[in-house]
């Protein structure tokens, strides 16, 4: 008849070859040997930086792992050298206020005049861009639009416009107002 083995028996068979083995220390013994208190090692386990066994419910660690551990600890970190530099003042030109004013009023220039351009590709405008691109305000384009001498739609809450009626309308309206300076074109009586 075959012997039963307990399987404690056999765990603890287990556990004194292996301490025999690999030397092994405790976590008091290896907080001591690292030179960190016992919850750090703790965090070490955790952040699997080194390495821990159970003997009987008791953390174990290997002394050869502790001593590797303990070497790249130890070993410098090599920080890459930093090429020196003049101050900042010396990195950029000196650039007076009012150029960046300058420069900035050129860029507001440029993005407006690309604004009206997108705006002229529109088959249909809206009130506010009408006005933009002809230059006559929004309250005489809307005066108009009730008056019936300029076509539009309402929709929603807003006037939608046709370019073609916009520019039919100001060459009308620029057709009915003399130019300054001008002479009439219809005779004197």
């Amino acid at each position: 008849m075959p012997t039963i083995i307990r399987s404690d028996t056999v765990r603890q068979y287990l556990c004194r070859l292996l301490s025999l083995v690999v030397a092994a220390m405790d976590k008091a013994a290896a907080a001591k040997f690292l030179g960190v208190s016992q919850r750090t090692i703790e965090r070490y386990v955790k952040d699997k930086k080194i390495g821990v066994v159970y003997v009987n419910g008791t953390p174990t660690y290997s002394e050869e792992e502790l001593t590797r551990f303990k070497d790249e600890l130890q070993a410098p970190i090599h920080q890459p050298s930093l090429a020196p530099t003049m101050n900042d003042m010396d990195l950029s030109p000196f650039v007076a206020p009012a150029q960046i004013d300058e420069g900035l009023e050129c860029l507001k220039a440029i993005a407006h005049h690309y604004y009206l351009v997108g705006l002229q590709s529109k088959m249909v405008l809206s009130l506010s861009e009408a006005a933009l691109i002809s230059g006559i305000s929004e309250k005489l384009l809307r005066t108009h639009i009730k008056a019936g001498s300029l076509k539009a739609i309402r929709l929603g809450k807003g006037w939608k416009l046709r370019q073609v009626d916009l520019q039919d309308f100001v060459d009308q309206l620029f057709n009915q107002v003399p130019l300054i300076g001008a002479k009439p074109n219809h005779p004197t009586r």
